[in-house]
């Protein structure tokens, strides 16, 4: 039942966002009694540490999966999935969980390995050896800034120039 209750607790976040998300409508969501919520993952900061968790996993996969394939491609799927993480919620539920408390935006951050992997997949996109880690950190970074300019509605065309601003300013 973990696992079910943390795909519940994530759609809560992405649809309600934070002021909607309690445990009652998590377990509503989950098909469960909130004391089984309870049971399985204690506190309400530990399921928000759960969830901050399982959005971080989930975005370095789509962001890798977003650079398969070579060059400007690459470049433009990530840029489409950028655009998809805001229009699900993904984007606003992860800057939330970021900015929430100190426990869950270290929680919902890119570990070593994410960072890492991402380096792997720029490099292999762009034939180019990874970028080192400042650089890593700077993207990422820059890509939370163009998603949070995106939900305050910044027009999409004028944030794509500046994305693709950051690229050339990077390597």
């Amino acid at each position: 039942m973990r696992d079910p209750i943390e795909k519940a607790a994530l759609e809560v976040l992405r649809r309600a966002g934070p002021d909607g998300w309690t445990m009652d409508a998590v377990a509503a969501a989950a098909g469960c009694s909130k004391g089984l919520v309870h049971y399985h993952h204690g506190t309400r900061e530990d399921l928000l540490r759960r969830v901050a968790e399982r959005l971080a996993e989930e975005r370095a996969a789509g962001l890798r999966g977003a650079l398969r394939g070579e060059g400007a491609a690459a470049l433009d799927r990530l840029w489409t999935h950028l655009c998809d993480e805001v229009a699900t919620g993904d984007c606003r539920a992860r800057l939330w969980l970021a900015s929430a408390a100190p426990e869950l935006g270290s929680a919902s951050a890119p570990t070593a390995k994410h960072q890492d992997d991402f380096a792997a997949a720029v490099g292999a996109a762009l034939a180019i050896p990874p970028p080192p880690a400042d650089v890593v950190r700077f993207l990422l970074a820059a890509f939370d800034g163009l998603q949070l300019a995106m939900l305050t509605g910044v027009p999409r065309s004028r944030l794509r120039d500046s994305y693709h601003r950051c690229w050339l300013n990077a390597i």
